[in-house]
């Protein structure tokens, strides 16, 4: 018969995974895949020069480091899979689309696992300096999306309380992909035109002596 977990287990995995959860969602690389894929599928909302500063982005996915080895990564996995079960061929290596993807949707199962106070936190110290100032109501600080969705039944009316939490998370999450994506574009607003300056510096750099 398995061990029944003591309230301090379950209470120390829930602090583990909400830990985990917030790393996740600070984590720099996730957050620029999750902003250049906002300026791309939201160009009105942020403009030109936002989707131009995404589209750079995304397209310099295929040299960071860390990215190519989360492809390098799936793609292990994908033939580990077909070699397990006898499949004949190499699978295809993950695209910057099977990258966002990946990310995305572990984005948003952790955006529902950390209560809604460290959310506003993860906001904040993302767009505090943009003009972000948004404060969760103290009875509603420790509530998770995670909790609510565990408490739903089939036909089971939510409590006044449960549909305001709801509500303000869906305001925190469409905030931190505004962050996400402001973060990149701000930035990047001068990017094309520095980019230019860039490169007409470097042509008429004074090249180095090659020594022989």
């Amino acid at each position: 018969m398995a061990k029944q977990m003591s309230r301090e287990e379950m209470q120390k995995i829930r602090k583990d995974m909400i830990e985990n959860s917030r790393t996740s969602l600070e984590n720099v690389v996730y957050q620029d895949v999750m902003g250049a894929n906002q300026l791309r599928t939201n160009p009105f909302k942020y403009g030109e020069y936002g989707l131009g500063a995404g589209e750079r982005k995304y397209e310099s996915f295929s040299q960071d480091e860390k990215i190519r080895k989360m492809k390098d990564d799936i793609f292990a996995q994908r033939q580990n899979r077909g070699k397990a079960l006898g499949v004949y061929g190499e699978p295809v290596y993950p695209t910057n689309y099977d990258i966002s993807l990946n990310i995305a949707e572990q984005v948003e199962q952790h955006k529902q696992i950390v209560p809604l106070k460290v959310l506003e936190e993860i906001v904040t110290g993302l767009a505090g300096d943009m003009g972000f100032s948004f404060t969760v109501p103290e009875h509603l600080k420790s509530i998770s999306m995670a909790e609510i969705s565990m408490k739903q039944q089939p036909g089971a009316k939510l409590t006044e309380k449960e549909n305001e939490a709801i509500a303000v998370y869906q305001r925190l999450s469409d905030a931190y992909n505004r962050a996400v994506a402001l973060r990149i574009a701000q930035p990047g607003y001068f990017s094309d035109i520095n980019e230019f300056g860039r490169k007409l510096t470097e042509k008429y750099a004074p090249k180095k002596r090659q020594e022989g």
